[in-house]
């Protein structure tokens, strides 16, 4: 499903605020823990991916690959939380691939 920018900033306005988020620079950590995930670092994740959405007991994990610089890490750590908080009925574990660069995937 496609979003418009306008219902992105809305969200993302709504989430910083029941997280307690009031300037920048954002605490993700505070983002992550308003929306009951965990976050964890494992440097086994399969199929060169960055991170993975990754169902957790009754909650959700956001699994963290090594390496990265900490501007890249947050990147990444924001891209799964808008995976999670735009389209919840998809919040399963991912399968690998390559990192999503905003083109047609290969073979698609």
């Amino acid at each position: 499903m496609t979003y418009s920018n306008a219902h992105i900033h809305r969200q993302a306005a709504r989430l910083l605020a029941s997280a307690g988020v009031a300037h920048e620079p954002v605490d993700l950590r505070h983002v992550v823990s308003a929306l009951n995930l965990e976050l964890v670092a494992r440097a086994d994740l399969p199929f060169s991916c960055e991170a993975a959405l990754e169902p957790r007991g009754d909650g959700h994990a956001i699994v963290l690959g090594g390496g990265g610089s900490e501007r890249r890490r947050r990147f990444t750590i924001a891209h799964e939380i808008g995976h999670f908080v735009l389209h919840p009925q998809l919040a399963r574990p991912e399968r690998g691939g390559q990192v999503h660069r905003g083109g047609p995937r290969r073979g698609a």
